[in-house]
């Protein structure tokens, strides 16, 4: 049928433009009360044509205007998920804008009780870097040797003791935390005030050791430093007893499960070995 109409597209042309001329000088003509044969015959043969005719403008019209209407829509909805998409981003900006302020108010809150209570001064420091898995016990801090940093200085956050000072360079330094199977600190247990050595254990928890078969301890117990190996001052929670096992006598296996979270860590204070100038003042008056 579609070739058929390309073949002869000339004809119908000139058929299409002679019934629109017949069809206009018939509308301009009064009808008569009895339509002629020839009027009718007219009629009859072009009013389905001219109907065809006005049916394919109207639809292409339609067509059109559809077609504009899904362009516009098409493009307001492009522009509103881009909006959408920059205020998730600003939202989420924002978000983290205020954990970070939310750390450093909370951190800031803790350093001042911690100086006020202790005879230490502090550095605040951010965490740059730490390695990956349960098998690495060292973050990185953003604190060097041009701040003062040395080995060996204890690292503390709000919810307790990190680890310790064990490389400094210039400008950061390295960290290890209390569950590095090296690392070990003067403790003791907080309701019973016995005293132990913590030891990292690998994985996320750590030893007590030295506790006898005697010595008053159970779980759910606090542990905090007893400051007698001069790098933490006394009092500093270190964690919890997760479990009391037997072990070569006179001693028991003690696991402490410590406070602080260390993958989601971000903000330490590094305390000073020294006392503090003014505390020794203080003290001497």
């Amino acid at each position: 049928m579609i070739g058929f109409i390309l073949r002869r597209k000339t004809g119908l042309t000139f058929i299409l433009i002679v019934a629109v001329l017949l069809s206009t000088i018939a509308a301009q003509v009064p009808a008569p009360r009895r339509p002629s044969l020839l009027a009718w015959a007219i009629y009859a043969v072009f009013s389905p044509l001219q109907q065809a005719v006005s049916y394919v403008i109207v639809g292409s019209r339609d067509i059109w205007s559809n077609y504009v209407d899904l362009r516009k829509v098409r493009e307001e909805n492009e522009t509103l998920r881009e909006e959408v998409a920059g205020l998730q981003r600003e939202n989420q900006r924002l978000r983290e804008t205020i954990a970070v302020i939310g750390g450093l108010q909370e951190l800031d809150a803790f350093k001042k009780i911690f100086e006020d209570l202790s005879d230490r001064g502090s550095l605040t420091a951010m965490v740059i870097g730490a390695g990956v898995g349960d098998s690495s016990h060292t973050v990185l801090l953003n604190r060097g040797g041009l701040d003062g940093v040395t080995e060996y200085q204890g690292v503390i956050s709000p919810r307790g003791v990190v680890g310790k000072v064990v490389r400094v360079g210039p400008t950061s330094c390295l960290v290890q935390l209390v569950t590095d199977p090296r690392f070990a600190m003067a403790a003791r247990i907080q309701a019973s005030r016995v005293r132990g050595l913590i030891h990292g254990a690998g994985e996320r928890t750590c030893e007590l050791r030295f506790i006898r078969d005697n010595d008053q301890i159970a779980e759910g117990d606090l542990i905090v430093s007893s400051g007698l190996e001069g790098i933490f001052p006394n009092g500093i929670l270190v964690g919890k007893v997760s479990d009391i096992r037997r072990g070569e006598p006179p001693f028991r296996e003690v696991d402490v499960t410590p406070s602080v979270e260390f993958q989601s860590l971000e903000w330490v204070l590094i305390v000073e070995r020294e006392p503090r100038p003014d505390a020794s003042e203080e003290q001497d008056q």
